[in-house]
């Protein structure tokens, strides 16, 4: 696209760049790696085959729920709302729990080209306000989605600026995102809407126009829940399942898609076994 062709909402508090200028990226991964220097900020970025997102860097073990306070705040909701995390899908099992991990690493092999979430037990690295207390489950549990099915948006541009040329490791740096509108107000997958909602916000340091946002598919993902180890066997269950999961369970035998009647049955079988198997939960 030609930057005559590039069409701008009227400039508010917020800086507009565009991906058409390949200054965006440096500029981008200065402000989040650097709050020392600028002070904590959010960016506004395209996620790919998803919404606009907020995105803020995390330092692990370092960082504080100040930047989960500063996100919530600009998008109105709850100061202590949890963030997912926002990863490329090779970075997901560092964030789950050990036992966890192996069933990760195939579930990001057989859909590397894939979008979707993965809910798990929490990796014990990450603070007690970056994960919910799932009491169905009794376990620390963390939500990580990936929503570029080609890894070529802006998202993940700045992930790959940051590890390969900045030589930030996933186990030292990753970031928050959410998406990027009003608390209730809809997800926003075109620029112009997700900064009319956000564009006057203090503290976020660019608002980013993918000028090739028309070209993704858009769609909300389906999440995938490790959680149901309770029961004594290694399965993965597809909830929000908006999008079509019949090929995802012919590439992955352990993927169970229930009805609601499904999911009753299920919550009953979880119940029940940690009632009789306490110190298995």
């Amino acid at each position: 696209m030609l930057d005559s062709e590039i069409r701008l909402p009227a400039q508010r508090e917020v800086s507009i760049l565009t991906t058409a200028d390949p200054s965006w990226l440096p500029r981008v991964a200065e402000v989040v790696i650097r709050p020392d220097k600028y002070g904590l900020k959010t960016v506004l970025l395209q996620s790919g085959d998803g919404p606009y997102v907020l995105g803020i860097g995390y330092y692990v073990g370092k960082s504080g729920p100040e930047i989960q306070r500063l996100i919530n705040h600009q998008k109105g909701r709850p100061l202590d709302q949890l963030i997912a995390l926002g990863i490329p899908r090779v970075e997901m099992s560092l964030w789950v729990a050990p036992s966890q991990r192996p069933l990760v690493e195939k579930l990001v092999s057989v859909l590397s080209n894939e979008v979707f979430g993965v809910i798990a037990q929490a990796n014990p690295i990450l603070p007690d306000w970056m994960t919910n207390f799932d009491i169905f489950h009794g376990v620390r549990e963390k939500l990580m989605v990936w929503c570029d099915k080609t890894d070529t948006g802006p998202t993940a541009q700045l992930f790959t600026y940051i590890r390969n040329e900045l030589r930030l490791p996933p186990d030292e740096f990753t970031m928050l995102f959410t998406s990027a509108n009003l608390h209730r107000r809809g997800t926003q997958t075109r620029f112009a809407g997700a900064y009319k909602q956000l564009g006057d916000k203090d503290d976020i340091a660019y608002a980013v126009m993918d000028v090739h946002e028309d070209e993704y598919q858009k769609g909300s993902p389906p999440i995938i829940s490790m959680l149901p180890f309770t029961i004594g066997h290694n399965r993965l269950l597809a909830l929000k399942a908006r999008r079509g999961t019949d090929d995802l369970q012919l590439r992955l035998t352990e993927l169970e898609v229930r009805s609601k009647f499904g999911m009753i049955a299920y919550s009953i079988g979880v119940v029940g076994h940690r009632f009789l198997h306490p110190r298995a939960a």
